[in-house]
């Protein structure tokens, strides 16, 4: 678990809690706008935990957001370029071209699988994907130019080809992350071992270094005697994002909080990110459940 070393001040009658459960105050109310939103517990002497969009004082401060996902697939993007005629060769070495990287990727992946029944189900999945793609083409055949058909069949296998590497290492991630937690509790955490040189994200830290996720762990901590289950079979491919793949994840968490002089327990959802080398480039604490101080 990681800290939130922000720091209250020392006039005001506002508390807050973060999404891990730490409460921080007291803040005058111009000092908690800056640290909360509309869904934010916040409590005072006279009130319990409340979101701050309830409280009478506080109410006036937000607004409704509407939020509006986009996502943007610039690959695969109509081109406005005028289709080009093709000749019988050019169809004829594109088919010649396409066959052979589907076979050899076929091949391949079968002998890399051991399980007898794992290896049954990921054929099969294979060759769905690749009967869609082939689908795809032919009606993409009958609209675009032969280059613009060539350029996403190509880009297609690609995407295949990698996605069949991360799960045909999903065992070894699986082993790589519970080292990752033993390591924690067993105080022999070291982040060189595990992350990429640049790390995207770090719990809420933005665009930092192994040596700065190091010293999340090295500094003095609220957080002792943590015990750390993680739950692999919720393993499990979340999506790809240039790069990058991310799986997500739970585990138990158990640790003795030095300031409250409690046992805190939870449940906590997790998504990690990593790149083509297996290196972790992102950290991220998505949900955290069933929160109980004994």
């Amino acid at each position: 678990m990681a800290l939130n070393f922000s720091k209250g001040g020392k006039l005001g009658k506002y508390f807050y809690l973060d999404e891990r459960g730490v409460d921080y105050g007291p803040f005058e109310i111009s000092e908690l706008l800056e640290v909360i939103d509309k869904d934010t517990l916040v409590y005072y002497k006279g009130i319990n935990w409340t979101k701050a969009s309830e409280v009478p004082e506080l109410k006036r401060y937000f607004h409704e957001e509407i939020k509006v996902v986009e996502k943007i697939i610039e690959k695969e993007s109509v081109k406005s370029t005028t289709p080009k005629k093709s000749s019988i060769l050019l169809i004829f070495i594109f088919f010649f071209i396409v066959g052979s990287l589907v076979t050899f990727l076929f091949y391949l992946y079968l002998d890399s699988q051991n399980d007898e029944e794992q290896t049954q189900l990921e054929q099969q999945r294979l060759a769905d994907s690749i009967a869609l793609v082939n689908s795809k083409l032919m009606m993409e055949m009958e609209k675009d130019s032969m280059n613009d058909v060539i350029n996403a069949r190509i880009d297609s296998l690609n995407a295949v080809q990698s996605e069949l590497l991360f799960l045909q290492n999903q065992d070894y991630l699986i082993e790589r992350v519970d080292s990752y937690f033993v390591d924690i509790v067993s105080n022999n955490f070291d982040a060189y071992n595990y992350y990429s040189d640049s790390v995207d994200q770090f719990i809420n830290l933005i665009n930092v270094s192994p040596e700065d996720v190091n010293n999340v762990f090295t500094s003095p901590r609220d957080y002792t005697d943590e015990q750390i289950y993680f739950d692999k079979n919720t393993f499990a491919f979340d999506k790809k994002i240039g790069n990058v793949y991310y799986f997500t994840f739970s585990i138990q968490y158990r640790c003795f909080r030095i300031k409250r002089n409690k046992t805190q327990e939870c449940d906590v959802d997790i998504q990690i990110g990593f790149d083509e080398n297996f290196q972790i480039k992102s950290y991220k604490e998505l949900k955290i459940r069933n929160l109980v101080f004994n």
